[in-house]
């Protein structure tokens, strides 16, 4: 078992776990306040938490792009009022460039047992490698979109058909989709619902079916471009 020591004699080491919407924004806000002394860990190959994984069709995001943008790094640019994953990605990966954290972060390092040492005051971080990092603050930034829970339907494990979710969908031939179950029990998932059916409506042979437990007002998704009154308010400071 190794042990990676980081040592500083001016300033704690921070060591950020995850690089989603959260972990970014701690090591931009790091970068901001003039502290070089951090280090992101992933356990996947690239920054951007949910909108890395999720790739489904139609994937966008239900809260108005200004609004899912960052108070200090604002655009007024997007194409659309809510923007699709592929924007949203991309946003999120320029800055990461612009503010070096690529360099910053240790990719395909996944953090399994994390434990502070009282008598040193520092935090031992085991990894699934068995490697051991050592740091002076822990920030988690730990995201939860990526531990799906398997719905319990009956027949589930004699379907013979394709079963995707959303986070790990494998592409398959869209011509070929006869039914498609999209269920869930939150609005964000509803949401989902209404993402995914229509991008995926035009390819299907027969009319998909959609199962929910209740009905809920599902907030409209805009898919016609920003106006210039949106791209000309967008950024303006909120009191």
């Amino acid at each position: 078992m190794s042990i990676d020591k980081n040592k500083s004699t001016q300033t704690p080491h921070v060591t950020i776990i995850g690089s989603g919407i959260g972990g970014i924004c701690m090591a931009m806000q790091l970068e901001r306040a003039g502290i070089k002394s951090y280090e992101l860990i992933e356990k996947a190959h690239d920054i951007g938490g949910t909108w890395r994984d999720n790739t489904y069709p139609g994937c966008a995001c239900d809260v108005p792009s200004h609004f899912y943008s960052y108070s200090f790094e604002g655009r007024s640019d997007w194409s659309r009022t809510f923007p699709e994953r592929s924007e949203i990605f991309a946003y999120l990966s320029g800055l990461a460039k612009k503010y070096g954290l690529y360099e910053k972060t240790r990719f395909n390092t996944e953090i399994i047992q994390a434990k502070y040492d009282e008598s040193r005051a520092k935090w031992r971080l085991e990894t699934a490698s068995g490697a051991v990092l050592e740091t002076d603050i822990v920030v988690t930034a730990l995201g939860q979109l990526n531990r799906p829970k398997e719905p319990e339907i009956a027949g589930r494990d004699n379907f013979q058909g394709a079963i995707f979710r959303n986070g790990s969908m494998t592409l398959i031939s869209l011509a070929s989709v006869w039914q498609l179950s999209a269920m869930g029990r939150r609005r964000r998932n509803l949401f989902r619902r209404l993402q995914k059916p229509p991008a995926i409506w035009p390819f299907s042979s027969a009319r998909p079916a959609m199962s929910y437990r209740a009905m809920t007002n599902p907030i409209r998704r805009f898919k016609k471009p920003c106006s210039d009154i949106f791209r000309a308010t967008a950024n303006l400071p909120v009191a």
